[in-house]
């Protein structure tokens, strides 16, 4: 996280997205396909303090429940974060407009799917 924190310009945006809770889960075959991949799923808490410790400061954290029938039935976590202007703590000033925007265009299109 920190190396990612050191290349984007201050300011930039960091949107972040991931399955909420402590475990991991292993699947070793998906779609047919044998796979060796892991899921790890994170608490918010956890998530925002590992982006804090890298430098990004919190725009705006949002959970939501899954789309029932649609997608795997866990809470997701979506966290806005940027990389401060100046390293001072300052605000970024980032606009939240875009960010509600943003998940109301996925929540219409994922109800209109289901």
């Amino acid at each position: 996280m920190r190396e990612i924190a050191r290349v984007l310009r201050p300011g930039a945006p960091l949107l972040a997205a991931a399955h909420r809770g402590s475990q991991t889960v292993h699947l070793e075959e998906l779609w047919g396909i044998g796979v060796r991949l892991d899921f790890v799923f994170f608490e918010p808490q956890a998530l925002c303090g590992a982006l804090r410790g890298a430098g990004f400061e919190l725009v705006e954290a949002l959970t939501r429940p899954p789309y029932k029938g649609v997608e795997v039935e866990t809470e997701r976590i979506y966290l806005w974060r940027a990389v401060p202007r100046r390293r001072t703590g300052r605000r970024t000033g980032a606009s939240r407009g875009r960010w509600h925007d943003y998940l109301y265009v996925t929540d219409s299109i994922h109800r209109a799917a289901g």
